[in-house]
This record gives C-alpha cells, structure tokens and sequence, in this order.
C-alpha cells in the first residue's frame, strides 16, 4: 500500500456501496504512532520476526571519498561472487543530470561501462531500471534470477520484490539520497538464506547527512529505522495528501511526531478512544 497515494487509495474504497472489505498490507515497515495516528481505525498487525536459519546482515557507512573503503566494499563484492554467490550495486539515477544539485550524483546507465571495465572486470553483469522495455527488464531478472548473470546493476526498482537467496552482498552508491526506511528495504535483498550477507551504503552528502546513514549500522529492526526516519524526515500531512516531509502548519497543532512526548500521547489518546468506544 505504500507505493499507492492517499487520493488513490480514497477512490479505490468509494468505488462500490456498501464500501468493500478492506486489507491493507505494506512491505514498508509503518511507525506505530504513525500508524496509529493514520490507520487508527484499523485493526493493526504487525510480523516483526525474521524467517529461521536467516543470520544479521553486515552493514557498513564509508564515505564515497574514501577510496581505499569504496574499493574494499567492491573487492567484498568480487570475493563472494567468485564463492558463488551474487549481489546487487543501487543507484539512485537512471542518467547523470545535468542540474547543479545532482552533478555529483551517480547514476546506474553512466556507472555501468566503468564497472564491468573496472570494479567488476571479468564478472557478468545486468542492468535493471525503470526506463528498460517491459521484455528488456524480464530478461534482466531471468538473466541474474537463473545466474546468467552474478551482478545486478539497478535502480531502486528491486527495493521490493526481489528474492534471491544467493545474494549476499549490495551496494548502494549515494545512499545520502535515500530515505533510512528505504535503505532498510534495499539492504533486504540480501540476506535470504543461510549466507552471511554484507550491506555496504556510501554516501556522498555533507557530514549531516552521513550521520544520518551512520545509524544504519547499528540499526537492524525495520520498525526502529522507520521510527527514526519519521523522526528525522518528518510526517507529512496528517490532514492532507503529502506523505512524506515536514508538516504544515495545520498538522504542527496537531503533534510534533519527533517528540517522544507527544507521541507518548498520542498513544494514550487512542487508548482512551478505544475505551470510549468499547473497541478492544
């Protein structure tokens, strides 16, 4: 559902009278108070474990200007493919931009060449994104999927979706331009199986925003990344339609939802809602 947009969701509920049965389910793990606060109607459940036999995914911050660390995230890379197993390099572009605010950006189709001439020399590698023809994206995952090819260069179109268990290692070049949440979706496609898996994301922003991707490494529980994220981020618009940044005026009344003291009591107003009106 969090790939849907709040007007498209309202459409699809008044579409047949009486409204339809409703089952809303996100990959994208959903702060409790924000959900609390957008789905409070709901009847919320939450999977909060992870499969057995799966191990902690490594994950490592390095800053893209250190190259001896970018290219020891690379040589990871190279090192468990030659084990057999494969992986995954995200990009946050499909083309270089020419804007001021993205010359330094990298981008997956102006990348690509230098890989497989440099990094990744000798390895087979694929290309995913979301320009591709709907054929030339299905021989891509078919290609990496039956091991035709052992590296996936992408967007962040695999960011949900993807299952594949000999992937152990990804990495995420100007993670600085991902949402923490986001990043925690990234670093699940690697991971699936018994391997140990290694998640490298390198950033290319100021130190603030190093900082930011720095808590990635001791974060590992999707609900805590995501409350972080809404800490930092902010919530959109609990009236409105924007779902994502910092609040207007209209929702600042309302709650500071990067205060632990109104999201404490924002919890215990919807206590005291569902009491009063004898929900369980």
């Amino acid at each position: 559902q969090h790939k849907v947009g709040v007007e498209q969701r309202s459409k699809l509920q008044s579409k047949n009278q009486p409204p339809p049965h409703l089952l809303s389910m996100s990959a994208t793990p959903i702060p409790r108070t924000l959900a609390l606060t957008m789905y409070g109607e709901m009847a919320l459940s939450y999977i909060d474990e992870v499969p057995p036999g799966r191990q902690p995914i490594t994950t490592s911050v390095y800053r893209q200007a250190d190259e001896e660390r970018r290219r020891s995230a690379y040589q990871k890379l190279v090192s468990e493919v030659q084990k057999g197993n494969k992986g995954f390099i995200v990009f946050p572009l499909i083309d270089s931009s020419e804007n001021e605010d993205f010359q330094s950006i990298k981008a997956a189709e102006a990348s690509f060449e230098g890989l497989i001439n440099n990094e990744l020399r000798g390895i087979p590698c694929g290309l995913l994104h979301g320009r591709l023809q709907p054929q030339e994206k299905l021989n891509a995952q078919n290609d990496f999927l039956e091991g035709r090819t052992k590296v996936l260069v992408a967007t962040a179109v695999i960011e949900v979706g993807v299952d594949i268990p000999e992937a152990s290692v990804i990495i995420v070049e100007n993670s600085e331009r991902f949402g923490l949440a986001q990043l925690h979706q990234l670093r699940g496609r690697v991971g699936r199986s018994s391997r140990k898996s290694h998640c490298f994301l390198l950033t290319g922003g100021a130190d603030a925003s190093y900082s930011r991707i720095k808590h990635m490494e001791t974060l590992d529980n999707g609900f805590a990344v995501s409350e972080l994220d809404l800490a930092l981020r902010g919530a959109g618009d609990f009236i409105g339609t924007r779902q994502a940044g910092q609040s207007g005026l209209g929702s600042l009344l309302l709650a500071d939802m990067s205060l632990e003291p109104d999201r404490i009591a924002l919890e215990e107003a919807r206590e005291a809602a569902s009491g009063a009106f004898g929900e369980a």
